[in-house]
């Protein structure tokens, strides 16, 4: 078994609210920091996500929904946002497919169940049934280069001619 908050607070003698603080990025004595520092590499500590969730109600995940990673534009998309997210302590659930796959307005529900904080699409055309499901549990959801149906979204579009003025 793994070890936990509790672990570390029984190793160093300090609150677990002093631990907790820290390990969620806040300031804590000097003297502290180096006793649960040293703690954390001599249990072999790693925060879990789902621990976290369960007090915080996040999941740090976020769906993305791309076309095939095998295009050198999703590819390039989906390394910069991979990159992103890990940087900012999230992970990815990732699905692929194609504008006119089926599949993709079935996996979105699979995702909401499971649980993700945010939706990032990438040109997809979404059912109204699907956008309207997304919306109705609030997360946030942002757009790539094409608006749908959704009514409360962020949308990041490139603008093609000033590219094809620029590649001339």
């Amino acid at each position: 078994m793994s070890a936990t908050i509790k672990d570390i607070a029984k190793e160093t003698g300090l609150a677990l609210a002093t631990i907790s603080k820290y390990i969620n990025g806040g300031t804590v004595r000097p003297q502290n920091k180096k006793q649960i520092d040293e703690a954390i590499r001599k249990l072999n500590y790693v925060p879990r996500n789902t621990a976290r969730g369960l007090r915080s109600s996040k999941t740090y995940r976020i769906g993305l929904i791309s076309g095939p990673p095998n295009n050198p534009h999703n590819a390039f998309l989906l390394s910069k946002i991979e990159n992103t997210m890990r940087a900012h302590g999230y992970s990815l659930t990732f699905m692929s497919g194609d504008k006119y796959n089926d599949h993709v307005n079935k996996f979105i529900p699979h995702m909401l169940r499971s649980g993700i904080d945010g939706l990032i699409i990438s040109s997809f055309c979404l059912s109204k049934d699907i956008c309207s499901a997304v919306e109705h549990t609030r997360i946030p959801v942002v757009e790539l280069e094409e608006h749908s149906h959704f009514h409360r979204t962020d949308c990041v579009q490139t603008s093609c001619t000033s590219g094809a003025y620029e590649i001339v």
